[in-house]
């Protein structure tokens, strides 16, 4: 999401993930790497342990990237989130031993977009 090429609007930027997949199949000098998208926009992390066998195990995998956080920090805290994350790489393993997982988070947090008055606003700015 917000991505020009997305947007198709000028200059028609790919994906990260676009970038990613044709960097890896470039340097791999192997023009067998195809790269599928299972992502669903706005999705949270329950959604992806619930469907990760439908619509990432059977493709077989070599490489899977999770990247999820982005629209989970509004309302699932983080040990909740580990649950889920460690839940997905167990049902990738399981399907697919030799599946490597790449953990991704590609947003930083930012305290202002929490108000003080939000009944989660602890989990934010818990220092562990």
């Amino acid at each position: 999401m917000n991505v020009s090429g997305y947007d198709l609007k000028p200059p028609y930027m790919p994906t990260y993930l676009e970038l990613f997949a044709g960097e890896l199949q470039k340097r791999s000098h192997d023009d067998q790497v195809h790269f599928f998208n299972a992502g669903l926009p706005g999705a949270k992390i329950d959604w992806g342990a619930a469907w990760v066998n439908e619509y990432v195990n059977g493709l077989s995998p070599d490489l899977v990237i999770l990247d999820f956080g982005m629209n989970d920090f509004w309302s699932i805290p983080p040990e909740e989130f580990k649950g889920y994350m460690e839940e997905m790489i167990r049902k990738i393993k399981k399907a697919n031993p030799k599946t490597e997982i790449i953990l991704l988070s590609n947003m930083k947090f930012d305290p202002m977009y929490v108000l003080p008055n939000d009944p989660l606003v602890a989990l934010f700015f818990e220092s562990k």
